[in-house]
């Protein structure tokens, strides 16, 4: 047994710091699945020790809350106005006097732009290799196309409703 562990730690102590999604998943499901117990989220991870499950846990309860799917929705919308061909060209400084002050007031930059990155690796397979403006297409096709639909949808109920209406 204490060899297995040397085993797993020596593998572990590479120097990786990233998490791969294969282990972000593994984590997730095993966080579900096991609450707070590292060393069974240990194992099922594979390929980490259970510190540093634990670690990963409480970073992520440190960091901010992620964006809502309205507020991906506008940081899609003014990222789409951006006049640049690269994502390095943004000016993240200069984004959050475009965002709603009224979302919060607070937000900066680099929140933002670490938002953005989140959601960047998230949902677009390969994003390493699209241009910026594929990136911005297949996000906001992910996330305002079916806000618009819907909101269609919705629209048209309305005026169907406000049509029975009239006709009685």
């Amino acid at each position: 047994r204490r060899k297995e562990e040397q085993a797993v730690v020596s593998t572990q102590s590479t120097g990786r710091d990233r998490w791969s999604d294969e282990e972000i998943k593994a984590f997730e499901d095993a966080q579900d699945k096991f609450g707070d117990d590292w060393k069974k989220i240990s194992e099922l991870v594979g390929t980490r020790t259970w510190k540093q499950c634990a670690k990963r846990a409480e970073v992520a309860r440190k960091k901010p809350a992620e964006l809502n799917e309205d507020e991906q929705v506008i940081l899609l919308e003014i990222l789409d106005k951006e006049p640049v061909h690269f994502i390095d060209e943004i000016n993240w400084k200069g984004i959050p006097e475009k965002w709603p002050y009224e979302l919060d007031p607070q937000i900066d930059g680099n929140m933002l732009k670490e938002k953005f990155f989140r959601l960047m690796q998230y949902r677009v397979p390969f994003y390493s290799h699209l241009s910026y403006s594929d990136i911005i297409e297949l996000l906001m096709e992910h996330f305002c196309k079916p806000r618009r639909d819907k909101s269609k949808k919705q629209s048209e109920m309305i005026n169907e409703s406000i049509k029975v209406e009239v006709v009685d």
